[in-house]
C-alpha cells in the first residue's frame, strides 16, 4: 500500500483516469474516519439540492473552483434525522465513480493528493457530490441524501489577493489603529504573508496601476485624513514622505475641509481620482455586524496630475450641488464610472467646518428614516477635461443605492453594488454585472443574503474576489468565476485568508508573479513632520499633554524644525506658560532657524510669515508688522499677511487700521465667519454697537445653529439694555447647546446684572456641572480646570478655585495664568502669606506686571509690615503711573504711616488728573470711583 502511494505521488499523472478512483478507494478504505473541521462554515445560502433531508451547506450547487485552490472543507446538515454516520460519493455526469467513503460527522475535507486525482479524473466536468445516512434500520433513514455538484476551471485566478485585516467592532479599529494588518493571500493556499503591521495611522481604501507597477493608498497620516500615498512597487515599499500628497491642499484657502474619500488610481499610474470638499454621515454603531455608518452626503471629484504635481476639479463631476464620489476607471484609463446623488443639505450640517457628521445630527439616517441613495454614471475622462456624464443604465433611477463599479480588465463588464439605501457596509448590499455600456442588471450567483461588497476583478477576468459576512460579524473573502456572457458561479471561500476575530476586507488583486510585493515599511512616522503634525491634532482636540510629548519626539528628531518650536511657543501661550525658560529658549532657537532660511531665500514669503507670525506672538510687533507689509507690498492678496496685518494693529490700538484691514479681508474671502465675528466685535469694543449688531445678525442668518454667537449678540443687547432680547438669545444658545457649560455661564451673569439672585445661582451650578462632567471626559483639556476655577470663584467657593489652580500646575509646573489666579485666590481667602509667596513667584519668574507688587503689598500691609508694602506699591506706581488705583492705595498707606504731605500730595494728583478727564467727558467707571473717594478724603484734610 506504501509502494503505491509513492508511485502514485510520483507518476499519478500516468494512470487512466478510470483506475483513479480504484487507487483511491483503496488508499481511504474503511469507514468512520474522522476528518478535522478547520473552518466552520454556514450555509451559502443559494440552492441546495435537498434530495430527502440531508442539505449540502459548502460548496453551493454549481460552484466553480480555480484550478489552483487547495481542497475545500465540505460541509452538511440533515434536516430531518440527526445522523451522524454518512455514505460520500463523488461522481461524473456520465456515472464514473471518482471516490467513495463512509465516515462520522457533517465535514469532510480531502487530502490534497485525493483532491488532486479528482480534479484531473473530472478533466474539467462537473463532479456530483452526493451524501447518503447510514446506520438507520428505518426505511427512511436509508434513503436520506443530498447532492450537489461542482467543476474545475480550466482559468486560473494567476493573482494573489491583497487585503486588510480589520479588528471589529469600528469604534475600537479606530481607538487601536496599530491592530490593523496587512496581507498577500495566495490562492493556492497557506498562510498569507504579513506586508504591513503596527502602523501609528489608519490606512483604508488602495488601488494598483493595470500593470501592477504603482501602488496608492489613503493614509490618514499625522492627522490628516486627506493624506494620500503614491509609490512605485519593490519587493519593500517604503512609505515615505515624499511620496505623501494630500487632498486637503486642494483650495485649502476656502477653508472648506476635505476628506479624500474613495481615491482611484488610473491605469497608466499618472492621475489619481478621489472625492474632495467632501462631508460625510461616519458614525460608529454599537454593533458588532454593522459597527459604522459611512457615506458621502457632499463632494466632487478632483484629479491629481502626478508629472504636473497639481489637483484640480474634474468637470463633468464637479457639481457643488450634488455629490459625487467612488470613482473607477475603465482598463483604458479613457473612462470613468462613478456614484453621484443629490447633495444632503441641513443648515446644521452645512454651518459645520466638520468633514464628519456629528451622530446627533445624522440621527434619521442611523434610524433608517431618510433614504438616500446613488446612481452610477459614465463619463469621458479626456486626460483630465471630463465631459458631461450620462447615467448608466440598469444602475441608476431604479429605486435603489448603486456604487462601487469596477470595470473588468478586458472591458466587457461592470459589477457594482446596490442596496436599499446608502453606501459602505450596508447588510442589504448585493453585487450586479452589466455589460460596460450599460443593460439590464443581473444579480449575481455568488450573493449571499449577508453584505456582499468590495469586489476586484482578477487580471484575466474570469474572477472577482469579494468580501461578505455570510459566515458571520466578521467580513470575509470570497471568489467567483465570472464567464464570457457574464455568467457567475457560487462564492468559494477563502479559507486560507480567514481570521478569528478580524475582519478581511477591501481586497483587490494583485499579480505578484511579475513583480514582487512582499513588505510595506513604515518611514514617515518617525520624522518631525510627523510628530509636529500629530501634536497640531493633539492642540485642535485639547489633549495638550499628548502634544507637548510629540512636540518633544518633534525637535529631538530634528533639532532644526522651525515648525516644532513655533507650535509649542503657541501651545504655551495658549496655556498661559509664557516667560518660562522653555518659551524663552523655543523663541530665540526658533528665530535662529527662520532668519538662517531668510538669508537663503530673503524673498520667500511664507518664510517672511513664519517670522511674522514667530515675532507676534513673542511680542516684538515692530517686525512682525515689518515683515508683513513686505509681503503685502509683493502679494496684496495675501490673506494671511493681512491677517498678521490686523492683530497687529488691533494691539497697537489703531483701530482705524484695524478696521481697514479686516475689511480688506472680507473683500478677499467675502462672508468668512471667523474675520465677520473679529469685525463684529471690534465694532462692540469700539463703542460701534449698531454696526456690531448688523454683523452679529448677518452672522445668525447665515449660521442659525452657532451658540457662540447668540451668547455675543445677547450680551451686547444686555449693554444696549434691551434685557428681553439678551436673555431670548441666552435661551436660544443654551436650546442650541444643552450640554454646553458656556450659554448657562453666561446667563447667570445676565441674572446677576438683573438682581436675580437665585437664577444666577441656578446656571452656575448647572455650568459647573457640566463642566466637571466635561473635564472627567477629557482629563487633558487644562483650560476646562481654567473655565472651572473661574465659575468657582464666582460662586464664592475658593476652595475649588484654589484645588483646580493646584490640578493645573501639577500637570504644568510654573503656569503663568493659575500662578496668577491662586495669588489672587489667597488674597481673597485672606491668606496673606500664601498670597505674597505665589505674587513673589510671579514677580521673579516673568515679566514684572504692576499688579503683582500692587497685591502683594497689600498682603504685606495686612500682616503689618508697612514699610515693604510701601515699597511694592512705590514698584506698582512707576511701572503704572497712569493707575490711579495704586496712587489711592499709596495715598492712603503713606497717611498710615505719617507722611501727610505725601498722602495729600499723591491725592491732589489724582484729582487733578481726573478733573480733567471728566472735563472732557473721558471718564470711565472705575476712575469715576476712585474720583469719589479721593474728593471725600480732602473735604476730611
Amino acid at each position: 500500500m506504501i509502494r503505491l502511494i509513492i508511485i502514485l505521488q510520483k507518476n499519478w499523472w500516468t494512470f487512466p483516469a478510470l483506475m483513479l478512483p480504484l487507487l483511491f478507494s483503496c488508499m481511504v478504505s474503511g469507514s468512520g474516519n474522522h476528518v478535522k473541521k478547520d473552518v466552520p462554515l454556514a450555509p451559502c445560502n443559494k440552492e441546495v439540492l435537498q434530495l430527502s433531508g440531508i442539505a449540502v451547506q459548502y460548496p453551493g450547487n454549481g460552484t466553480i473552483f480555480p484550478p489552483e485552490i487547495p481542497a475545500p472543507l465540505f460541509t452538511w446538515k440533515d434536516t430531518l434525522l440527526n445522523c451522524n454516520a454518512f455514505r460520500i460519493c463523488l461522481s461524473t455526469d456520465s456515472g464514473t465513480n471518482l471516490f467513495t467513503q463512509s465516515m462520522n460527522g457533517s465535514s469532510w475535507r480531502p487530502d490534497s493528493l485525493t483532491w488532486e486525482a479528482i480534479k484531473t479524473s473530472s478533466n474539467f466536468g462537473k463532479i456530483n457530490f452526493t451524501i447518503h445516512s447510514e446506520g438507520k434500520a428505518s426505511i427512511q433513514a436509508s434513503s436520506a441524501s443530498g447532492k450537489i455538484d461542482f467543476s474545475f476551471s480550466r482559468d486560473s485566478v494567476s493573482a494573489s489577493v491583497f487585503y486588510r485585516a480589520v479588528p471589529l467592532p469600528f469604534s475600537h479599529a479606530i481607538k487601536n489603529v496599530h491592530e490593523i494588518e496587512w496581507y498577500m493571500g495566495s490562492i493556492k493556499g497557506g498562510k498569507p504573508k504579513k506586508v504591513l503591521d503596527n502602523i501609528p495611522v489608519c490606512a483604508n481604501c488602495h488601488s494598483f496601476s493595470k500593470d501592477g507597477s504603482q501602488f496608492a493608498m489613503d493614509v490618514d497620516y499625522a492627522n490628516d485624513k486627506g493624506s494620500y500615498i503614491i509609490s512605485g512597487i519593490e519587493d519593500t515599499v517604503k512609505l515615505t514622505l515624499e511620496k505623501i500628497i494630500t487632498w486637503s491642499d486642494y483650495k485649502r484657502e476656502d477653508g472648506d475641509n476635505t476628506f479624500g474619500l474613495l481615491s482611484n488610481i488610473s491605469p497608466d499610474g499618472q492621475h489619481v481620482l478621489s472625492t474632495v470638499k467632501d462631508r460625510s454621515i461616519f458614525v460608529p454603531i454599537d454593533n458588532l455586524e454593522y459597527s459604522q455608518l459611512f457615506f458621502p452626503i457632499k463632494g466632487i471629484l478632483a484629479v491629481y496630475d502626478r508629472q504636473e504635481k497639481r489637483l484640480f476639479e474634474l468637470p463633468g463631476a464637479n457639481n457643488p450641488s450634488l455629490v459625487q464620489s467612488n470613482p473607477n476607471w475603465s482598463p483604458d484609463g479613457k473612462e470613468i464610472m462613478f456614484t453621484r446623488a443629490s447633495r444632503y443639505l441641513s443648515e446644521r450640517i452645512d454651518n459645520s467646518n466638520d468633514v464628519m457628521v456629528k451622530p446627533e445630527d445624522a440621527d434619521e439616517f442611523i434610524t433608517g428614516h431618510k433614504d438616500f441613495k446613488f446612481d452610477l454614471y459614465q463619463m469621458g475622462f479626456n486626460n483630465g477635461n471630463g465631459g458631461i456624464a450620462h447615467p448608466v443604465t440598469g444602475a441608476s433611477n431604479n429605486g435603489k443605492s448603486n456604487y462601487f463599479a469596477r470595470y473588468s480588465p478586458d472591458g466587457k463588464w461592470v459589477v457594482f453594488c446596490q442596496s436599499k439605501n446608502y453606501m459602505l457596509l450596508q447588510p442589504d448590499s448585493k453585487l450586479f454585472i452589466i455589460p460596460v455600456k450599460g443593460d439590464t442588471a443581473r444579480e449575481m450567483n455568488c450573493n449571499s443574503n449577508r453584505m456582499n461588497s468590495w469586489h476586484s476583478w482578477s487580471p484575466n477576468s474570469k474572477w472577482m474576489v469579494f468580501s461578505s459576512k455570510d459566515n458571520g460579524p466578521y467580513t470575509q473573502l470570497y471568489l467567483t468565476h465570472i464567464d464570457e456572457n457574464g455568467h457567475d458561479s457560487p462564492a468559494v471561500l477563502l479559507e486560507n485568508m480567514v481570521f478569528e476575530n478580524k475582519a478581511a476586507n477591501i481586497p483587490e488583486f494583485y499579480d505578484d508573479r511579475k513583480r514582487p510585493f512582499n513588505k510595506m515599511k513604515d518611514a514617515f512616522s518617525k520624522s518631525a513632520i510627523y510628530y509636529n503634525r500629530i501634536a497640531t491634532g493633539n492642540i485642535t482636540n485639547s489633549s495638550y499633554q499628548s502634544a507637548f510629548k510629540n512636540l518633544e519626539m518633534a525637535i529631538k528628531s530634528d533639532s532644526n524644525f522651525f515648525d516644532a518650536y513655533m507650535s509649542r511657543i503657541m501651545l504655551n501661550i495658549h496655556l498661559g506658560q509664557i516667560m518660562t525658560p522653555q518659551f524663552k529658549d523655543d523663541q530665540v532657537k526658533a528665530l535662529s532657524i527662520i532668519n538662517k532660511q531668510i538669508g537663503e531665500k530673503p524673498q520667500d514669503p511664507g518664510l517672511l510669515l513664519k517670522r511674522s507670525n514667530l515675532n507676534y506672538f513673542t511680542g516684538d510687533d515692530d517686525q512682525a508688522l515689518k515683515d508683513a507689509l513686505t509681503i503685502v507690498h509683493q502679494y496684496p492678496d495675501n490673506f494671511d499677511a493681512h491677517y498678521v496685518l490686523a492683530s497687529v494693529y488691533r494691539k497697537k490700538g489703531n483701530v482705524e487700521k484695524t478696521f481697514a484691514t479686516y475689511e480688506k479681508m472680507l473683500r478677499l474671502r467675502p462672508g468668512d465667519k471667523q474675520i465677520t465675528f473679529y469685525l463684529a466685535n471690534l465694532y462692540v469694543k469700539t463703542g460701534r454697537t449698531d454696526q456690531a449688531l448688523a454683523l452679529y445678525n448677518a452672522l445668525i442668518s447665515k449660521f442659525p445653529d452657532e451658540a457662540g454667537t447668540y451668547i455675543s449678540r445677547g450680551t451686547l443687547f444686555q449693554t444696549k439694555g434691551n434685557i428681553k432680547a439678551a436673555k431670548a438669545d441666552f435661551d436660544k444658545a443654551i436650546s442650541l447647546k444643552p450640554q454646553g457649560y458656556e450659554g448657562y455661564q453666561k446667563r447667570a451673569l445676565y441674572f446677576i446684572m438683573n438682581g436675580q439672585q437665585t437664577l444666577a445661582q441656578a446656571d452656575l451650578n448647572k455650568a459647573l456641572s457640566l463642566l466637571t462632567v466635561e473635564i472627567t471626559s477629557h482629563p487633558e483639556q487644562i483650560d476646562l480646570l481654567f473655565r472651572h476655577a473661574e465659575m468657582a470663584e464666582q460662586t464664592g467657593d475658593l476652595k475649588a478655585a484654589l484645588e483646580d489652580c493646584e490640578k493645573i500646575l501639577k500637570a504644568l509646573p510654573g503656569n503663568f495664568n493659575a500662578l496668577k489666579m491662586k495669588g489672587n485666590i489667597h488674597l481673597s481667602m485672606h491668606q496673606w502669606q500664601n498670597s505674597i509667596d505665589t505674587h513673589t513667584s510671579l514677580i521673579n519668574n516673568f515679566a514684572k506686571e504692576p499688579d503683582f507688587f500692587s497685591k502683594r503689598g497689600y498682603a504685606y500691609l495686612q500682616l503689618g509690615n508697612k514699610n515693604q508694602a510701601l515699597a511694592d506699591l512705590i514698584k506698582a506706581q512707576t511701572l503704572s503711573p497712569q493707575d490711579h488705583s495704586i496712587r489711592y492705595k499709596l495715598a492712603l498707606l503713606k497717611k498710615a504711616m505719617g507722611d501727610t504731605d505725601g498722602a495729600k500730595k499723591d491725592l491732589q494728583t489724582i484729582l487733578s488728573i481726573l478733573t480733567e478727564k471728566q472735563k472732557k467727558g473721558k471718564l470711565n467707571e472705575k476712575d469715576s470711583q476712585i474720583l469719589f473717594l479721593v474728593e471725600g478724603l480732602m473735604k476730611q484734610s
